[in-house]
């Protein structure tokens, strides 16, 4: 993903596992970042198509952090088991996540907002 700040371009990596955090990595010198602390696994992850939200999916949960504000997380609960899978429609206005509760659900997007 590329993140744009001032009159550069930054592309960046993020990577989540079981580690229970997120890394934000400078992609061209392999320099974390951020670190994003969760109290669970990290199972999936994707970013919004406008490049500003990263969504990770984990046990019983989904969040969101907003990668202009690092203190702004959205946590979306509801599943009963692990949450394996997620992903955005195209415009950005929904989101996909699937669990090992045997059910697919569809976020509308526009109902959650971060207070920033």
């Amino acid at each position: 993903m590329t993140i744009e700040g001032g009159n550069s371009e930054q592309v960046i990596l993020v990577t989540g596992g079981y580690d229970h955090t997120i890394k934000v990595w400078q992609a061209h010198t392999g320099i974390c970042l951020r670190t994003l602390q969760h109290t669970v696994s990290i199972n999936a992850l994707d970013i919004t198509p406008d490049k500003h939200v990263i969504a990770a999916a984990g046990y019983q949960n989904i969040f969101m952090h907003d990668l202009d504000s690092p203190n702004a997380v959205l946590n979306y609960e509801g599943a009963s088991k692990n949450v394996t899978s997620l992903g955005f429609q195209e415009d950005g206005k929904w989101m996909y996540t699937g669990s090992e509760d045997c059910s697919a659900r569809i976020w509308d997007l526009r109902e959650f907002r971060f207070n920033i």
